[in-house]
């Protein structure tokens, strides 16, 4: 059974023995001796059909890396924000917006990557979309250490009811980060655990 993804192996006949033959496909257009007649054969060349979709193969995984990349990269970008968000200050710093950006194109192209060395398109979608539903399903816990680390600062300047407030807000916000996380990540991983799914090959 040839895993799908993988160009099949050039089928094709001997001309002299008419002995059927299989090669794979970097040996097209080599000359070989038949193992049945021992005469030189040529095997033929590939298809301009596979070659095609050989193509398009590439071109979906670029797409799923790009598109479902991006997707990934911005929701981790929101989870750091939320971690590292500083209630004593009014914007965050500029050592924070820069990790947010290193971050984001960092996760974009490792999305690409693994996409683009996927077996196929579909394979690759599936496994950003698994990606992006682990991410999603982390959300409330982002809102949980923001919380916790923004009480405790206040705590440690005396401020008693400020972090009581900060850490009421930070449980009203783990709840809807975690129904809004739980909403996609459900979407997420259904659709990245339907898509990509192995065919069973009837031959086997």
């Amino acid at each position: 059974m040839k895993k799908e993804g993988v160009m099949a192996d050039i089928s094709f006949t001997c001309p002299h023995c008419k002995q059927h033959l299989d090669a794979p496909p970097e040996m097209a257009g080599d000359k070989l001796a038949c193992p049945t007649c021992q005469k030189q054969i040529q095997v033929p060349m590939l298809e301009p059909v596979k070659l095609i979709a050989k193509r398009e193969s590439l071109a979906g995984r670029l797409v799923a890396g790009i598109a479902g990349g991006f997707i990934l990269s911005m929701i981790a970008v929101n989870i750091c924000t939320v971690i590292l968000y500083d209630p004593m200050v009014k914007e965050p710093s500029t050592a924070t917006k820069a990790f947010s950006v290193i971050i984001f194109f960092v996760l974009w192209a490792v999305a690409i990557v693994v996409a683009v060395k996927a077996e196929r398109a579909a394979k690759a979608w599936r496994r950003i979309l698994i990606s992006n539903a682990c991410l999603s399903f982390a959300m409330p816990l982002s809102a949980f250490i923001m919380a916790g680390k923004a009480a405790h600062q206040f705590e440690t300047k005396g401020h008693q009811l400020e972090a009581a407030a900060v850490a009421g807000a930070g449980g009203i916000m783990a709840i809807v980060l975690g129904v809004v996380g739980l909403f996609l990540g459900a979407i997420f991983l259904v659709v990245g655990l339907l898509v990509g799914r192995d065919k069973k090959d009837n031959n086997t």
